[in-house]
């Protein structure tokens, strides 16, 4: 029996929240508006799942496989995405505010207009992402991975920033020089 999901299976809209989907091989489902709060997908592949204005606050989402989903405008408020692999996946003006995010791959995500506050980004990679307009206010960006970022006006006021790879990131228009953490003084700005 094959084990994948048809890429046309669609729980767009669905009220699920509070379910299990522990374990659950969900790749390309389309979650678009759905009600997933509180829902854990622990350990779960969601493989280029599409999660597009689906509310997942609260959700559980450790050790999930996430890459190239869609989470635009999908929110996200104190969801945990723990040891999870994202890479290529779409945070566009998604809301990742108290996002506790450690030891991940976000590698070569979009986080254009993305709301960060208060998240946690411990041991997370980000290299090669977007994080252009993205709100950073008060997040803790302790031993990340920054490498060839664009940053776009990005806003890090009163951020816990340490141990940060700055390598190659491009910040663009920066506001105020301010904004930019002092250990990324080095990198070129544009």
């Amino acid at each position: 029996m094959n084990n994948s999901t048809p890429k046309t299976f669609s729980l767009a809209g669905a009220n699920l929240e509070h379910g299990d989907m522990s374990n659950a091989v969900l790749r390309g489902v389309d979650f678009t508006g759905a009600k997933l709060g509180g829902v854990s997908f622990v350990n779960a592949d969601l493989t280029g799942a599409n999660f597009t204005n689906a509310d997942l606050g609260g959700a559980d989402m450790d050790g999930a496989t996430l890459q190239g989903c869609n989470f635009t405008g999908a929110n996200l408020f104190n969801t945990r995405l723990c040891n999870v692999s994202a890479a290529g996946s779409d945070f566009t003006e998604a809301t990742l505010q108290r996002a506790l995010m450690f030891d991940s791959d976000f590698s070569r995500c979009k986080f254009e207009h993305a709301n960060l506050r208060a998240a946690s980004m411990r041991g997370t990679n980000v290299n090669n992402s977007d994080f252009s307009w993205a709100d950073l206010c008060f997040a803790k960006l302790i031993g990340a991975d920054f490498s060839y970022c664009k940053m776009t006006r990005p806003n890090f006021r009163e951020s816990e920033i340490a141990d940060v790879n700055w390598n190659a990131a491009r910040f663009y228009a920066p506001s105020n020089l301010s904004a930019i953490p002092t250990e990324a003084i080095n990198v070129q700005t544009y």
